[in-house]
């Protein structure tokens, strides 16, 4: 039996279809090396000094907490496990830092949520 696809897995997939002034291989590489960077500036000056905006915008994304992802979109915790398939535990455990959200599932909420500016 097949199910159908969450709602999380359509809008990524969507937004991979739209055409970026950003190659979407070099997103993902700076959205992991944006972690070791302590400001938004030493991250630009050390990548792409000519994409200043979008740098910015993924080192925001990058280091965006798991509580203020919830809170820029205007969910609770609840609601935003409810909205990505996520276990509430699991949900609570990142909000109050007692576990890590990888960065790639944080930036992959921002994205479906219309939180990365780009």
């Amino acid at each position: 039996m097949n199910r159908p696809l969450p709602a999380w897995y359509t809008a990524v997939y969507n937004s991979t279809q739209e055409v970026d002034d950003m190659d979407k291989t070099k997103f993902g590489l700076y959205t992991v090396e944006a972690q070791n960077y302590e400001t938004p500036e030493t991250f630009i000056a050390a990548t792409d000094p000519d994409s200043p905006e979008e740098l910015a915008a993924i080192w925001v994304a990058a280091h965006r907490t798991m509580k203020e992802i919830a809170a820029d979109a205007g969910l609770s915790q609840r609601k935003l496990a409810e909205h990505f398939g996520i276990p509430y535990r699991t949900m609570e455990d990142w909000c109050r830092g007692a576990r890590a959200c990888p960065v790639y599932v944080r930036v992959m909420m921002q994205e479906c949520l219309g939180l990365i500016r780009r």
